[in-house]
């Protein structure tokens, strides 16, 4: 095989796992010298990136891209994470969803338990530019940005923010330069859960780092995750007809030079029996897929992948889709039996 050949199919594989550009892909894999098309991260990195992805990939919502997630550029010591506009049903910026679920506070209120913690415990913002927002984890050298909204949104989303942190009892802890001792305790009173998810984060991490192939190679409406300390948990749904298969995900995710160090545990498909078994039309089809690590690491993912019965009315789904400005043919393929016009001059920033 030649070298050309061989630059075009990382181009390919980097541009299905990132949503960047196969040219762009190609022109950065032809000046670099290592040979991970996805480079690999470990530590501090991983658990932020890791938490990145539990944090932004759980949306209760609909986005133009499955998790929410329009593209990411993977770093050998850094990550840029391009995040949707919109989540569709609430009308409301993900961007400011976003930042509630990741800064860390602490509730100084009396309804609850005071000294409560919520976000990433020691996320800080370092700098807020046109690049976007930028990251880091107290104490490391973990950073991530994320990117989306202008600098100028960005400082009113963490305005808008702010405020309700003030008006509910929780106190902001993203400004202190070190961990607080409320974020401390928060840690501390979990060890063996904090330690599961240090020694699973590259599961977390790596997908994070592909998490374009969950509209580049299938075409799922909706795709939810947690890590439920020993695992990661993906949901993927699917409209019944929809093109692409589970098979194509896993195929990728798997790749036998650039994937992750993952091997299949177990399976259970009911795709095989659809053409001939009208039953399976007449209600929800559910394949499942257990992944487990390879040599000595820990941790796996456990997918399970949701089709639709046949007369399941998924009009609401298509509405949120397209009013969180999915892309039109993206979603004609996401959706081949529903017949909706108003969303045709909408296109989702990002994919390229």
């Amino acid at each position: 095989m030649s070298h050309g050949n061989r630059l075009s199919q990382k181009a390919r594989y980097f541009a299905n796992c990132t949503g960047i550009g196969y040219l762009t892909g190609h022109e950065r894999l032809a000046a670099s010298r290592t040979r991970d098309v996805i480079p690999s991260v470990s530590g501090e990195q991983a658990l932020l990136e890791a938490s990145l992805l539990e944090r932004l990939g759980g949306t209760f919502d609909y986005c133009a891209h499955p998790a929410g997630i329009a593209s990411v550029d993977p770093g050998l010591e850094h990550i840029t994470v391009r995040i949707d506009p919109l989540m569709g049903r609430l009308q409301s910026p993900l961007a400011l969803h976003s930042i509630a679920m990741l800064l860390p506070t602490r509730y100084t209120g009396t309804e609850a338990n005071p000294g409560e913690a919520g976000g990433i415990m020691g996320l800080r913002i370092t700098a807020l530019n046109e690049r976007g927002l930028h990251l880091s984890l107290v104490g490391t050298t973990a950073t991530a940005t994320l990117d989306g909204p202008t600098s100028a949104q960005w400082s009113t989303y963490l305005a808008e923010h702010r405020a309700w942190c003030a008006d509910n009892h929780w106190q902001s802890l993203w400004d202190e330069p070190n961990l607080h001792p409320d974020e401390q305790a928060h840690t501390a009173s979990t060890p063996l859960w904090s330690q599961r998810c240090r020694e699973t984060a590259w599961v977390g991490s790596g997908m994070l780092r592909r998490i374009a192939l969950l509209h580049s190679v299938t075409t799922p409406y909706r795709v939810t995750c947690w890590h439920d300390g020993s695992d990661w948990k993906f949901d993927i749904s699917y409209a019944l007809g929809a093109k692409g298969s589970h098979d194509a995900l896993i195929k990728q995710l798997l790749h036998s030079r650039w994937g992750q160090p993952l091997q299949i545990h177990h399976s259970h498909c009911e795709c095989t029996s659809a053409p001939t078994d009208e039953s399976v039309h007449l209600r929800e089809r559910m394949c499942s897929l257990s992944l487990t690590s390879q040599g000595a690491l820990r941790g796996g993912i456990d997918f399970r992948f949701r089709s639709t019965a046949r007369q399941q009315d998924l009009a609401s789904r298509y509405a949120a889709l397209s009013a969180a400005s999915a892309e039109p043919s993206w979603l004609r393929l996401a959706f081949p039996d529903q017949q909706a016009g108003a969303s045709d001059t909408k296109v989702a920033p990002g994919r390229d």
